[in-house]
């Protein structure tokens, strides 16, 4: 996507020190690698369908935070909008997952806490 810019903005080189790439890096590590694995933990708990729904409330909180912390502009269609997102993710399956069958000694035989 970026090269039919290349005529107009040419091959400029970029300089990039080290406070641009220790922020880089942690952002890359710490962002991306905990989400990952608070997402994958949430599958695990809760279930794919559960965990998709947290990605709903993202634009919510994005909004809120921006109301809050930068005093953006609320008005009637942004609060239409995140109470149509809350409905939804309201509306979504909220149930537990049946538990897991048991494994008998015979199927794992290095399990010393079932009985015959």
């Amino acid at each position: 996507m970026t090269a039919p810019t290349l005529p107009i903005g040419g091959l400029t080189s970029i300089e990039i020190g080290p406070r641009t790439l220790i922020a880089v890096v942690i952002l890359g590590v710490v962002a991306t690698g905990v989400t990952f694995h608070l997402t994958y933990r949430n599958i695990g708990a809760e279930g794919a369908t559960n965990t998709a729904t947290v990605g709903y409330l993202l634009p919510v909180v994005s909004v809120a935070l921006g109301i809050i912390g930068l005093g953006e502009d609320f008005s009637l269609p942004i609060a239409i909008g995140m109470g149509v997102v809350l409905v939804g993710v309201g509306l979504a399956p909220w149930h537990t997952r049946p538990p897991a069958p048991a494994i008998s000694a015979v199927e794992n035989p290095t399990r010393q806490d079932v009985r015959p």
